[in-house]
């Protein structure tokens, strides 16, 4: 099931990203400034942020889920 587990987190990273990319483009409209360094991110988060170290599915979907 590897493949599909791919598929669907590769489904999900995009529609992260367009989320972000509409958010972005709202903080923008409303005259502010969107954090674009990954560094700030992390200071900025409340639910914090584990870089995956581990390639295992079970893993990644675990991470994911937390």
């Amino acid at each position: 099931m590897k493949g599909a587990v791919i598929a669907k987190l590769t489904e999900h990273a995009g529609d992260e990203l367009r989320h972000a990319d509409m958010l972005a483009e709202r903080i923008i409209q409303l005259g502010g400034t969107p954090i674009i360094k990954p560094e700030d991110w992390y200071k900025m988060t409340n639910c914090g942020y584990d870089a995956p170290e581990d390639p295992h599915v079970r893993v990644i979907l675990e991470q994911n889920i937390k």
